[in-house]
């Protein structure tokens, strides 16, 4: 008997030390095999495509993440679902297909988003607060013949959608205490569609043929800042992995993030998106954007910067305890004729916003591919930059351009101008042999001062800045063109339907 109840004992000790270390919580890195087949302690809900057979799968989806408790995998086979909006609070588990290529999720038109303006939030087609989630294995694909919202009366978005998905710890409609959320979307397609169909006056203001906005935005979920309210940050760890974004306006977002945020891209393709990764008003989060490529882009591949848009200054709780950190490193950019791959532009620097820092920016270890009239790496106005062992290869106008401007990139100058300078870059071991460039390899402009550039004699480089320290690059006397920045105004709207 005693030797039964020790084996019993040892035997349970087994299971429960499996079932701690499955490693299939929510949120952690999940095998592709277990979209197959679960263990037997976790609660598999399986959803049908069409299933009811009315061509909405949207109550079915619904009613399976109102019933999912903790750990639950929701399950979808392989087929074409059509969904309405969905709007997700607290689910704890994963949302799981059959394949990228096999599982396909379409909008069911037109989106309810009349009602998402009248409850204050941004306009979506998912929406999930707070939780601890995983998506992997499916599409969100908005390619569709139709418009997709069922409003057009907003001037600057029309009848187009503004995100697939948003990730929040909270909006204005629910609560706030004590909000953190985990989210990992791996192994997912965004595919955005076309609006020409249906092109018309109203329709859509940002004069190209997307008909979606933002691929996945992570951030401040709220639409309107009203003065009574004072709103926190964003909190929570994001991580998008192993990911396609094609033919969106900004394929990746991360706005509004505060001290206790941390966002992760890494491993994803994008392609013929037009500003494929954005990130700004954020404070003393940290950002990474690792092994990624990027292709095809219509006006940048990354773009960084530190403006609210006038939706926190003076509405959220900001206070930088320390700087937001960006890392790039280990990506592929194949640069598009007439761009700038990378934009990194302090701004807040020269405002009236003496308690809000400068971004930490390093970029490191990438390659890029550059064409005719393109820019690799341009740094605005940015304090302590790091930009080392970087690869440029192909044709361009310049490999690297730092130097400052007293004006937002709209051309509204700055309340502190004689702030407006990049400082103290450290541009090294940067390996120019491969490229031909039309003006120089580097580029710093006369609002550039106390950098350091240390590269081959191989190497040529503009210097118009003060107290720069170059060394081991030939010097070029000559001008320069500042080269494409982007300078449109593709995101006013966010500040005209605020004020």
């Amino acid at each position: 008997m005693k030797k039964f109840l020790f084996l019993f004992g040892a035997i349970c000790i087994m299971i429960a030390s499996c079932l701690k270390d499955s490693g299939f919580g929510p949120g952690s890195g999940l095998s592709p095999e277990l979209s197959k087949g679960y263990p037997a302690h976790t609660a598999v809900i399986v959803v049908p495509p069409n299933q009811d057979g009315d061509g909405d799968d949207t109550d079915d989806l619904l009613a399976a993440f109102t019933s999912a408790g903790p750990g639950t995998v929701i399950r979808l086979l392989e087929g074409v679902y059509y969904v309405g909006y969905m709007e997700i609070s607290d689910f704890n588990g994963s949302l799981i297909g059959a394949g990228k290529e096999k599982t396909i999720l379409y909008p069911k038109t037109p989106l309810d988003v009349k009602f998402q303006f009248d409850r204050n939030v941004m306009p979506c087609w998912w929406r999930m607060i707070g939780g601890n989630i995983l998506i992997s294995n499916l599409t969100f694909n908005t390619t569709v013949p139709e418009p997709i919202q069922n409003y057009n009366e907003d001037l600057y978005m029309g009848k187009d959608l503004f995100a697939m998905i948003i990730f929040n710890d909270y909006n204005v409609n629910s609560p706030v205490d004590d909000s953190y959320q985990k989210v990992l979307v791996k192994d997912v397609n965004f595919i955005g569609g076309y609006d020409d169909a249906y092109a018309a006056p109203g329709s859509f203001q940002f004069g190209t043929a997307h008909n979606t906005i933002e691929g996945i935005w992570v951030g401040l979920d709220y639409g309107l800042p009203l003065e009574s309210v004072r709103y926190t940050l964003t909190k929570g760890e994001y991580k998008v992995e192993n990911c396609y974004f094609e033919h969106i306006l900004d394929g990746v977002e991360g706005f509004g993030m505060g001290e206790k945020a941390s966002m992760l891209v890494s491993s994803c393709r994008f392609y013929n998106c037009w500003m494929q990764a954005y990130f700004t008003a954020n404070f003393n989060s940290r950002v990474s954007l690792t092994n990624n490529v990027f292709s095809g882009s219509t006006a940048s591949d990354i773009f960084i910067e530190d403006v609210d848009w006038g939706v926190l200054i003076g509405y959220a709780v900001v206070e930088p305890l320390k700087r937001c950190q960006y890392t790039l490193t280990g990506n592929t950019f194949n640069v598009a004729p007439s761009t700038s791959s990378i934009i990194l532009w302090d701004t807040w620097i020269a405002q009236n916003h003496d308690d809000i820092l400068p971004m930490q920016l390093k970029v490191y270890g990438n390659i890029f591919n550059l064409t005719e009239g393109s820019t690799g790496i341009t740094a605005i106005n940015s304090q302590d930059a790091i930009i080392n062992n970087n690869r440029f290869k192909g044709t361009c106008l310049t490999g690297i351009m730092v130097d400052g401007i007293p004006a937002d990139r709209f051309g509204t100058p700055l309340q502190n101008p004689d702030k407006a300078y990049a400082d103290n870059a450290l541009l090294l071991g940067n390996n120019f042999s491969g490229l031909e460039s039309a003006q120089a390899d580097i580029i710093l402009g006369e609002r550039s001062k106390n950098c350091a550039v240390v590269g081959s004699s191989k190497d040529d480089v503009i210097n118009n800045g003060t107290n720069n320290k170059i060394i081991g690059m030939k010097p070029v006397r000559k001008g320069y063109n500042f080269g494409p920045v982007i300078r449109d105004n593709f995101r006013m709207w966010h500040g005209m339907r605020h004020h």
